[in-house]
């Protein structure tokens, strides 16, 4: 356990200057991610959601045991790789790191490494790579050098320089990056399964089933208690979701969250309630 400092970068520095490095050949950085259906960005031109987006990272490492003896065999038979991640997510984008390439340039002459002028970067910051190219950061930069953060995802922070700076370590010392994992077509094939088939789950608590974009079935899994909550006009769903449930998933039903937690909390059904309902 430690503290929650620099969101996943902190304590993978944490674990990092607790190991020997030099009785690994390789290691695997994997954290969780949020898995809400929200579109988080568009990266190399791909639209994706939370969920998308944790799962192509993921998947590329270790989905299965095949594609971890593959990623494995391309380490040991391309001596000049230093680093894998998504080739969805792989990307040597200029506004993605231009932003932050001063400060990246920053870490590495304290590393003592040589500048650089592109940077490339696994976006999620999930990637395999070679353990002598971390060994730079043992001893140098630890969990205490990052804020303390909580779960509101803030840009521009420490622990986005960082993600810029893994993939800049690796090539300052003259190695490259490779993509691995899902390809173009998986991921098209994908899209065009959610063309046909999506199912929603509203705020309101509603599902709803489309095919081809028409809703063909819908049904409210909402209780009893749930309904009259509604009914009441005591309870303002989207007032709710947007003070208390910003970092929740999206299928989080607000007035069932009400119900079984916030109350507990204190939380208001409304923006003009002074007490919360009984």
């Amino acid at each position: 356990m430690c503290e929650n400092r620099g969101y996943d970068i902190g304590p993978f520095f944490y674990a990092l200057n607790k190991v020997n490095l030099d009785s690994y050949k390789y290691i695997i950085k994997l954290h969780t991610k949020n898995t809400s259906s929200r579109i988080c960005g568009n990266i190399n031109g791909y639209p994706l959601n939370d969920k998308q987006f944790s799962d192509i990272l993921i998947n590329a490492l270790i989905g299965t045991p095949l594609q971890v003896n593959r990623n494995i065999q391309i380490l040991e038979k391309n001596k000049k790789t230093g680093m894998l991640g998504s080739r969805i997510c792989l990307t040597g984008e200029k506004f993605y790191y231009n932003r932050y390439l001063d400060k990246t340039n920053e870490v590495l002459s304290f590393l003592n490494l040589k500048t650089v002028k592109k940077v490339e970067c696994v976006a999620g910051t999930m990637f395999m790579a070679r353990a002598d190219c971390f060994k730079v950061f043992q001893n140098k930069i630890d969990i205490s050098c990052f804020e303390k953060t909580d779960a509101n995802i803030k840009d521009g922070t420490l622990a986005h320089v960082y993600e810029r700076v893994f993939g800049a370590v690796v090539q300052s010392q003259s190695y490259k990056l490779k993509g691995v994992g899902h390809t173009k077509i998986k991921y098209f094939l994908k899209k065009l399964h959610r063309l046909f088939y999506r199912k929603k789950i509203s705020r309101e608590g509603n599902i709803t089933v489309q095919v081809l974009f028409f809703p063909v079935y819908r049904k409210s899994l909402l209780s009893k208690d749930e309904k009259l909550m509604l009914k009441s006009g005591l309870f303002d769903t989207h007032w709710y979701a947007d003070k208390y449930l910003k970092d929740k998933r999206r299928r989080c039903v607000p007035v069932r969250h009400y119900l079984r937690v916030g109350k507990k909390k204190g939380f208001y059904p409304n923006k003009s309630f002074n007490v919360p309902v009984v």
